[in-house]
């Protein structure tokens, strides 16, 4: 069963801004080599950590308000809070960012239930709602707050707030009934994506000093032209609406879809950008970037051939639309939600792209 096919039996249990976002990375995945079912399940299990960790932890927001509440009555310093089982899953996590996180969960419950007892580490363990167990939540965060700390001191460095998170919120205001969870993903993922392209960059100069400069050199360059593409992606999708969110009277259906498309546009001009500037990158590491006027000749025509895949895209779309071939369309990327926006005709009676030469 392919991974559209499985989205598409979600159905409304899986919001389309997640459709969306783990069809992206399974085909940015593809791209880089894997096979259709690796790209599909580290695209699943990487969605899933980007939500769980935006969903705030009760049991710790109580325990940081308390802190600095807890001095003496004179006003002297906080007493030391005793450790909770959380903040053990976390700095366990913190230690290993990149080990498995069933292997590194095993591994804290049972220095919780060394340190803090049997009762403690079962409650840790049980489900809560949405959020799954605390205990996998904290590892998730663990992971993440050590990946944050490495951005922080790459030789470009990278932050969440690069990401404002009004900006953010905007974005996913009229798409989804949690946009500030939302949008610390959106943040998240900025941050994991600039990571991931240094260390492969890195990974590829080695110790060759020379190699570390141009890589530098080029990840400056791709950090602020992907934060411009990706902030210009996030203000799009901010005039899409949806329907379950600002309710279906007088919805303008037309309107929303022209944003819609100019907001995917805008995605994958973002997502190109940064694919075609890792490569760059990993070019620069082996040798030293041609910046002359024929080489950027070239560039400017790989540019325009990525333009012309995506027009290609749209008019595979219009086929299959008028085919009425819904696997066609999910092939291509699209959601079920958009599928049935893009069926329905605008004012001149068309139910399609219209793409222009």
């Amino acid at each position: 069963m392919s991974l559209t096919t499985c989205l598409s039996k979600a159905g409304s249990a899986l919001p389309a801004e997640d459709k969306t976002a783990i069809l992206g990375r399974a085909r940015a995945l593809r791209s880089e080599g894997k096979s259709a079912l690796e790209a599909a399940r580290q695209a699943v299990d990487e969605q899933i950590a980007a939500v769980e960790e935006t969903l705030p932890s009760a049991p710790e927001t109580a325990q940081s308000a308390l802190e600095g509440a807890s001095g003496d009555a004179a006003g002297g310093a906080p007493r030391e809070q005793p450790r909770t089982a959380q903040s053990i899953a976390r700095e366990i996590a913190k230690a290993e960012p990149d080990g498995d996180v069933l292997t590194l969960r095993e591994k804290a419950r049972k220095a919780i239930l060394a340190e803090l007892g049997s009762e403690e580490a079962d409650d840790a363990g049980r489900a809560h709602g949405l959020r799954g167990d605390g205990l996998t939540q904290a590892i998730h965060d663990g992971q993440y707050e050590a990946l944050r700390e490495f951005a922080a001191s790459m030789p470009v460095p990278v932050h969440e707030t690069d990401i404002p998170m009004d900006t953010a919120v905007r974005a996913y205001s009229g798409t989804s009934h949690v946009p500030e969870q939302r949008a610390s993903a959106a943040q998240r993922d900025y941050v994991r994506s600039m990571v991931d392209a240094w260390r492969r960059a890195k990974a590829a100069a080695g110790d060759d000093m020379a190699a570390l400069e141009r890589v530098t050199e080029q990840m400056r360059e791709l950090v602020s032209g992907y934060r411009q593409r990706y902030l210009s992606a996030l203000s799009a999708h901010g005039n899409v609406m949806s329907s379950m969110i600002v309710g279906p009277a007088k919805f303008p259906t037309t309107a929303n879809r022209k944003r819609s498309e100019t907001a995917d546009r805008r995605a994958m001009e973002a997502l190109e950008f940064l694919q075609n500037s890792i490569k760059r990158m990993l070019k620069a590491a082996k040798a030293p970037t041609d910046n002359s006027p024929q080489s950027e000749l070239a560039r400017v025509k790989a540019n325009l051939e990525e333009r012309e895949k995506l027009q290609e895209r749209m008019r595979a779309a219009n086929a299959a639309l008028r085919k009425n071939d819904d696997d066609a369309l999910r092939t291509l990327g699209f959601t079920d939600a958009r599928i049935a926006e893009l069926k329905k005709p605008d004012f001149a009676g068309r139910a399609d792209f219209q793409t222009t030469n």
